[in-house]
């Protein structure tokens, strides 16, 4: 008679997700330009000229905190550089008339300050 002792459950909870920096970059060498054998300033002027470092001052200035993942700041250019290149400009169009009314909002609020430091009306 065997005196085993019965096996202990096996835990069910989920295994926790390693925590990520938010302001890690994914990039490829296909869209990003990144190859083997580049130098830091090589890597860096690659990712310059393509826009990936753009993600960066996106995340800095949208005032969304460390929720927002430059990583996915960057999937979603590379998305839309794609619709560009596939000649879908919606959300090109869209982007630049509200950076159009923008711009031209902060115009006129600058023209109307302008006036009242020069003792004009305008």
């Amino acid at each position: 008679m065997t005196n085993s002792k019965p096996a202990a459950p096996k835990s069910t909870a989920p295994a926790k997700k390693a925590a990520t920096n938010p302001d890690t970059y994914r990039l490829s060498e296909s869209v990003d330009g990144i190859k083997d054998g580049m130098s830091n300033s090589q890597m860096l002027a690659a990712l310059a000229t393509r826009g990936a470092l753009a993600p960066t001052s996106i995340k800095q200035f949208s005032n969304c905190g460390d929720e927002l993942q430059v990583s996915d700041v960057l999937t979603e250019l590379q998305k839309v550089g794609s619709e560009v290149s596939s000649g879908n400009l919606e959300r090109v169009e869209r982007l630049l008339v509200n950076q159009a009314i923008t711009l031209d909002t902060l115009f006129h609020n600058l023209l109307q300050r302008a006036g009242r430091q020069a003792g004009r009306s305008i």
